[in-house]
């Protein structure tokens, strides 16, 4: 998933967040977020993919009373994330945080520091971060607002 430094003077250690893992039954939601991923990539950028959104994970068939989309476990948001990453080449470059019960998938605690505490630039896409100011040790940090209308409605209330 990345480029050697030969072929890109300019290359950046990228972390990008968003929700794949969250939806895994929405394909247009996964390739919202595994765009930024791969083109980054392809443009020669060193890049990991983090999922700490804060949000129980998400299921879409509203369980036995057809209101409860909020499962109970991640193990199906975590796969779907896992085969994504294994399936375009990151599977050794994700990490998902589960809020049922607090626990990280994919990369260790210790790389996911390392990747951290390297990274050049953090993409915040969509404002996916619970909490954006854990992520401040990183030097740039950029907000990609995908939903702009939302935006541009509470900063009109």
């Amino acid at each position: 998933m990345s480029a050697t430094s030969s072929q890109n003077s300019h290359q950046l250690k990228v972390v990008v967040t968003g929700l794949i893992g969250q939806h895994p039954t929405l394909g247009g939601i996964t390739w919202h977020y595994l765009q930024y991923v791969l083109g980054l990539a392809r443009l020669g950028h060193d890049v990991f993919y983090f999922e700490d959104s804060g949000e129980g994970p998400y299921k879409t068939d509203g369980g036995a009373t057809g209101s409860d989309y909020v499962a109970k476990t991640c193990s199906q948001n975590v796969s779907h994330l896992a085969d994504t990453a294994t399936r375009f080449g990151f599977e050794e470059r994700w990490a998902y945080h589960c809020a049922v019960d607090g626990q990280w998938f994919g990369l260790s605690d210790m790389q996911r520091q390392v990747v951290l505490n390297d990274a050049d630039l953090l993409i915040n896409v969509s404002g996916t971060l619970a909490d954006p100011n854990s992520y401040r040790t990183i030097a740039r940090l950029a907000y990609i607002d995908t939903d702009p209308v939302v935006t541009h409605a509470k900063i009109a209330d």
